[in-house]
């Protein structure tokens, strides 16, 4: 019995860690719990094959996905609002290939692929939906074919990946919120009343940042690694005077960054530019780089 216990302490713990490492920043929203009956098929699963690595769900480059004991819960970030009807999700129950096109945007690629299991397309599901910090998404419920099935992998031969963010926050700098489109990634920095623009020193390279404000985070220069590479002589910034919030403590600082494009006709998904975020997760870049 103990043995047992220590076991579903041991989900539980799996469990709660791929949770919050999703909410580490505002890239996931978890809107669902694992019930008892999960936790127990999980269980019986991994006795089957204690070998087995455990994946509850996993990030790729254009969606992300999680699991229960009978569904799988895909999200795709998209660049902007979209009407349903101009989606198409195809789900073959034959060949089990995923195809989603964004109708009237030429930029953004369809996601296609061959189920890692099997579905039942006839029970699945899928929405829009809108979130006021990281904007549209399109969310769909598969329902798996075989209850108590838990999944490595959700397409066949996915590579793991950081996934996209058209909108957010930026970690590395409170108060900031992000955009982007397919070349330019714009930031907006919330500051207080009393910094002026003679406070403000932003430096840029092809591939690193580095923000200072007087008077601000204790003068501590922010700094990071664009995720891609930028035009450091495009890049502007303008501190807005005029535009206060409600309580008419704060002022916002407005970046744009210019970002390079791959260049060739063809271009493959991995040359579109999207990115996850501002900056890599790791601050690598040595402050006297600079």
């Amino acid at each position: 019995m103990w043995s047992r216990l220590w076991t579903l302490f041991e989900i539980c713990t799996i469990v709660s860690s791929f949770i919050c490492s999703h909410h580490r920043t505002p890239q996931v929203r978890c809107s669902y719990e694992f019930s008892l009956e999960d936790l127990e098929a999980l269980e019986r699963e991994l006795e089957r094959n204690p070998q087995r690595t455990n994946r509850l769900g996993r990030e790729c480059a254009r969606y992300r996905w999680t699991q229960d004991n009978s569904h799988i819960f895909l999200t795709v970030p998209l660049p902007k609002v979209v009407p349903q009807k101009d989606v198409s999700l195809i789900i073959s129950p034959y060949d089990l290939a995923l195809q989603i096109i964004f109708a009237k945007l030429g930029e953004f690629r369809g996601i296609n692929g061959q189920f890692a299991g099997d579905i039942q397309p006839e029970a699945s599901r899928w929405e829009i939906k809108q979130d006021d910090i990281q904007g549209p998404s399109l969310q769909a419920t598969l329902h798996k074919e075989r209850e108590n099935e838990f999944w490595a992998e959700f397409l066949r031969d996915e590579i793991p990946a950081p996934t996209v963010q058209f909108a957010g926050q930026c970690p590395i700098m409170s108060n900031a919120r992000f955009s982007q489109h397919l070349n330019l990634f714009h930031v907006e920095l919330d500051l207080p009343i009393h910094i002026n623009i003679s406070d403000i020193s932003l430096r840029t390279t092809s591939d690193t940042w580095r923000l200072q404000i007087r008077n601000y985070n204790q003068d501590q220069p922010i700094y990071g690694q664009f995720y891609g590479r930028v035009y450091p002589d495009d890049t502007s910034w303008l501190l807005d005077d005029n535009d206060y919030s409600d309580d008419g403590n704060t002022k916002t600082l407005y970046i744009v960054f210019h970002k390079q494009l791959s260049g060739k006709s063809h271009p493959s998904d991995d040359d579109l530019n999207w990115w996850p975020s501002l900056s890599l997760p790791a601050r690598s870049v040595d402050d006297n780089f600079f």
